[in-house]
């Protein structure tokens, strides 16, 4: 009622109300009661060393997480719901559980319902005490409306990459330079129809704290990507800014996505690992195929038709997957040369009749055939 109403003071003096409650024994403590003096000494003695907990203390009754309004929400969600920031920071700071489900026909969560108001302070709030966004739900609330908010929630999605590390030789002339290696798993969110320079840079300074000297700055950021998935989404384009001002990526997953075409080919001098799989690409840029690092190469399940001369220059490629393409043949090597096909086969020269043999039977088996019976 306290949280429903946005009675502060009411619900901060239920919040320090404190009853003494008895601890319960358990079957491998004594149930013998406490009694003369010697008892009074050992007891004393437990508590100064920290030994036994004390069987009387002070407890608060009120059940924060006790659900209400017929089941549905909790006081925590009330507050989050009613706007009330003050009531929503006394009951998590008491231990207010946040990232409980709101029951009911439309299941929603404190988090969510943050996002559905764009109430930044509330969900920064909500952050700080541990509330995820595991269903993308809240990512999802606030995707039509773009902004910091929907860049923050993001970044959650943002780690230290343990194997990799900076290029460090993109950074010279750099004031400020990252130090920590970005990997940024946006995968399988299934919402995400375009994909933002800044969301990328705000995803690495949330780890490189330093670079936030100067947000406005977003290339030393985005040299600390290492490894990007956004595979498993609705994009219909990869920013420019991929193949242009990433120079310490190593991967990038962009499988399961709806492009069409790919940005034009700069710079990716440590990219090794690109996966295009399952999209709409028809043709692919001729300068894919010379990156220097570039070893493995999925192009499956698109509608591939032709493919760059540069494919037979590519300096380190390995592992290239063309399957359930619509090619029909390889492209020329450069100079004109035609890629080697399948010969024609030889024409079959009409043969002379073999002659004809006897066939005869001979059971050579039977002879040494021997048959007993047994009883």
């Amino acid at each position: 009622m306290a949280a429903c109403l946005g009675h502060r003071r009411f619900l901060e003096a239920l919040l320090r109300w404190r009853v003494w409650a008895k601890r319960l024994l358990t079957a491998d403590e004594s149930p013998i009661a406490d009694t003369g003096h010697v008892q009074s000494i050992v007891t004393r003695l437990n508590l100064a060393s920290g030994g036994a907990a004390p069987r009387e203390v002070q407890l608060c009754p009120v059940r924060l997480d006790v659900y209400c309004n017929q089941g549905s929400e909790t006081a925590l969600h009330v507050a989050v719901r009613k706007g009330h920031y003050a009531l929503a920071a006394a009951l998590l700071r008491a231990g207010a559980a946040p990232n409980l489900a709101m029951r009911g026909d439309s299941p929603s969560s404190a988090l969510l319902e943050a996002c559905r108001r764009r109430d930044a302070q509330m969900v920064e709030l909500l952050l700080r005490h541990g509330a995820r966004d595991e269903d993308g739900a809240a990512l999802a609330a606030l995707l039509p409306h773009g902004g910091r908010l929907l860049s923050r929630l993001l970044s959650l999605r943002a780690y230290r990459d343990p194997e990799h590390t900076v290029n460090q030789a993109s950074l010279e002339g750099l004031a400020l330079a990252p130090s920590v290696p970005v990997m940024i798993n946006w995968h399988g969110q299934q919402c995400l129809e375009q994909l933002s320079e800044r969301w990328l840079a705000d995803a690495a300074m949330a780890l490189n704290l330093k670079l936030k000297l100067q947000p406005q700055l977003t290339g030393p950021a985005l040299a600390a990507i290492t490894r990007l998935d956004v595979s498993g989404n609705a994009l219909s384009e990869l920013p420019p800014c991929v193949f242009s001002s990433l120079p310490s990526l190593r991967l990038l997953a962009a499988g399961q996505n709806k492009l069409a075409t790919l940005p034009v080919v700069d710079s990716a001098p440590l990219l090794e690992e690109l996966q295009l799989q399952d999209n709409r690409l028809e043709t692919v840029p001729g300068p894919l195929f010379q990156l220097p690092s570039l070893h493995t190469l999925d192009l499956s399940n698109n509608k591939l038709q032709v493919l760059p001369e540069e494919l037979w220059g590519a300096p380190r490629l390995r592992d290239l997957n063309l399957s359930m393409n619509m090619l029909s043949r390889l492209p020329s090597e450069p100079g004109g040369k035609s890629a080697p096909q399948e010969p024609e086969p030889a024409p079959v020269t009409p043969r002379a009749p073999s002659p004809t043999w006897p066939l005869e039977h001979h059971c050579l088996w039977r002879h040494a055939l021997e048959v007993q019976e047994t009883y």
